[in-house]
């Protein structure tokens, strides 16, 4: 199993051919940081496309958990299903 190297974003604009290495070897996979807080994954190419249908799943599901979040708090009204099922589908 890959082990997982933490990086600053500005680091990573520094060494950005190296990480690149790194994750295409397989040696590990990166996540990049912005002050503080994870905001991206690097992983080799053929990682993403083997969990490429899980990977959609999980997106739908954030989507629709936000949706249904802003509707409780009243940010938005409510609206027909096929609307909001449209929504999901194009994202």
């Amino acid at each position: 199993m890959a082990s997982v190297r933490e990086i600053g974003s500005r680091e990573a604009r520094k060494e950005w051919r190296e990480i690149l290495d790194t994750v295409m070897t397989g040696d590990s996979d990166v996540l990049i940081s912005r002050h503080g807080q994870e905001i991206a994954a690097l992983i080799p190419a053929r990682d993403y496309h083997a969990i490429l249908d899980e990977l959609a799943e999980i997106r739908l599901a954030r989507l629709a958990e936000d949706i249904y979040e802003n509707y409780l708090e009243g940010k938005t009204s409510s609206r027909p299903y096929e609307e909001a099922r449209a929504e999901i589908l194009n994202d």
